[in-house]
């Protein structure tokens, strides 16, 4: 009986050794993604540069003529 605890004790402490090494392993790759989402949006925001700029200059000026003169 002590051999099948100690067995189930050492497969325990495996599976979480593997588990800690498995998330300590990926740490990098949050920041490899967010680098690149944040590398999509830049080239999206270079693209469409002019479309985005048209869109707030509409938006602020009807935020503008809404509102009572000083």
């Amino acid at each position: 009986m002590k051999e099948l605890y100690f067995k189930a004790l050492c497969l325990k402490e495996r599976l979480v050794s593997a588990f800690v090494a498995r998330v300590k392993d990926d740490e990098g790759a949050g920041v490899i993604e967010v680098a690149v989402i944040i590398l999509i949006l830049i080239g999206l925001a270079l693209i469409f540069k002019e479309k985005v700029t048209e869109l707030l200059d509409n938006i602020f000026g009807n935020i503008n003529s809404g509102l009572p003169s000083l």
